[in-house]
């Protein structure tokens, strides 16, 4: 009996577990959403840090100028270059400024007593001349790593006191370490690239030296930091105006500082000039006005050295995590269309930001579309989903006889996971697309730059509300009239 009891209880452990196990299977059943990460293993990011007297939007028009005609839209090595503005926020009308990047100095200052407590821990008390060989590198080995981390820390616990720069670190650290950085800073914003350069170096994630470089403009520095100065014939990864009131006061003010002397010449003072042009050159200081403006030495010299750390720093290896494949079902009068269409090479960017810029690689300037399709208020592009520039785009729709011979001006995914109203199931992906063909030609004396779009909506994966898939070209006619059955195009995401 007590044989048969036991049998019984296993038989009913073994039910419920069965039962278990079912209710599992269920749920994953209906879980048919797979969970694919849509950024990129490696790549290029550009992070600026503004300087003195820089609001919002002076500081996003010099992101905007770096990106358009000093570091360019397009590909390098094969792939895109995410733009990241580090913004340093203006303080009491700039006085706030000053008074910040002297306090920032002084914490620079204090990384001096780095290399004295770590060559007290590597050593441990025991002077080198009593040391053996093999016991010396030990401690040359153990120094490095030592004041890498002291010198992070350092910084660390400087930023608590210092909430802008602190957020600026958090925001670096917040970059995939298996991005190359490229750090750039203007005046106040050099003494920050050098500290977040320190600070990426340690925390819990470090970057290797390989990762990152570092390029300063209207330099506030004694030194800029990373290994780009020994690749430069010159010794120099900055450029500053020998005649840049800012910075040359700042080196009276603090001799100790050591900062970094002038290099270029700017423009002469013209007193007869109007007033806002004589107060930007007697300053010459100003990063849009002077360092920026085509009229001047300055900005050429910048392009070079930024070109010059992309070169250098650590090439990518993967673009992208994941990439998007509409299938497409029906054809079209006058169209080749194509039962896949892919867009690979995803890049994180915010929606203002493709805007401006446009797909990743492309020479436009911008998006396409009257209203461009990223915008459009009536497709209402969640908020909170992810967007992504998408410069590889294969099989995308076009008008026979203007096959694509350019990359796309306005290739995008956007991603978000969608509730289950019901609160059953697992939630599900919504996405919208913008797989585009850009063909260029001349033709009679005329240049025809046109660029053919299939805009895809998935719509709400519970009601299939708002689900769209249509095409057309721009510019010219900008008409969107071919139109496919919501059913007839299928988006998968899959891993690159």
């Amino acid at each position: 009996m007590q044989i048969n009891f036991s049998l019984k209880a296993v038989l009913r452990s073994s039910l419920s577990l069965i039962a278990t196990i079912a209710a599992v299977a269920m749920t994953s059943a209906n879980a048919v959403e797979p969970i694919v990460k849509c950024e990129p293993k490696s790549g290029y990011v550009f992070m600026f840090i503004n300087g003195v007297w820089n609001g919002p939007e002076a500081a996003a028009v010099s992101m905007n100028t770096m990106a358009r005609s000093i570091v360019g839209v397009g590909l390098r090595k094969g792939s895109p270059v995410e733009f990241v503005l580090g913004y340093n926020p203006k303080n009491w009308g700039g006085i706030g400024d000053l008074l910040e990047t002297l306090a920032t100095k002084s914490s620079e200052l204090g990384l001096n007593s780095v290399p004295v407590k770590a060559w007290a821990l590597a050593g441990g008390g025991v002077p080198l001349f009593a040391m053996t060989d093999a016991q010396r590198v030990e401690v040359f080995k153990a120094y490095g790593e030592f004041e890498t981390k002291l010198a992070a820390d350092a910084v660390d616990h400087a930023s608590v006191d210092m909430p802008d720069l602190q957020k600026i670190i958090t925001q670096a650290r917040a970059i995939d370490i298996n991005k190359s950085l490229i750090l750039v800073g203007h005046s106040e914003g050099t003494i920050f690239a050098n500290l977040v350069y320190v600070a990426l170096k340690g925390g819990a994630t470090p970057r290797e030296d390989n990762s990152m470089r570092l390029v300063a403009i209207g330099a506030a520095v004694k030194d800029v930091l990373g290994l780009l100065k020994t690749e430069i014939p010159e010794g120099e990864p900055w450029v500053t105006n020998r005649d840049d009131y800012v910075i040359n006061r700042l080196r009276q003010i603090i001799p100790e500082a050591e900062i970094l002397g002038g290099n270029f010449d700017g423009p002469a003072y013209d007193p007869f000039a109007p007033l806002t042009t004589q107060a930007f050159v007697f300053f010459g200081h100003h990063l849009n006005e002077i360092y920026l403006n085509p009229d001047y030495k300055f900005k050429g010299e910048i392009k070079k050295r930024i070109d010059l750390a992309f070169t250098k720093v650590k090439e990518p290896t993967d673009i992208s995590a994941c990439k998007l494949i509409l299938n497409v079902n029906g054809s079209q009068p006058g169209w080749a269309v194509f039962p896949e269409v892919t867009l690979d090479g995803l890049t994180p960017m915010s929606q203002p930001q493709f805007n401006l810029l446009g797909t990743p690689g492309n020479t436009c300037g911008g998006e396409r579309g009257f209203p461009p399709y990223s915008l459009d208020s009536e497709l209402a592009i969640y908020p909170a989903a992810k967007f992504y520039g998408a410069p590889l785009v294969t099989g995308a729709p076009y008008p026979i006889g203007r096959a694509p011979n350019r990359r796309p001006c306005s290739s995008f995914v956007a991603i978000t996971l969608v509730p289950d109203p019901l609160g059953a199931q697992s939630p599900k992906y919504r996405i919208w697309a913008n797989a585009t063909a850009r063909a260029w030609s001349i033709s009679g004396g005329s240049i025809f730059d046109t660029e053919a779009q299939l805009r895809y909506d998935s719509g709400d994966p519970w009601t299939h509300d708002g689900a769209r898939c249509v095409a057309g070209s721009l510019a010219g006619a900008d008409f969107f009239g071919l139109t496919w059955e919501p059913t007839s195009c299928i988006s998968t995401l899959a891993a690159s």
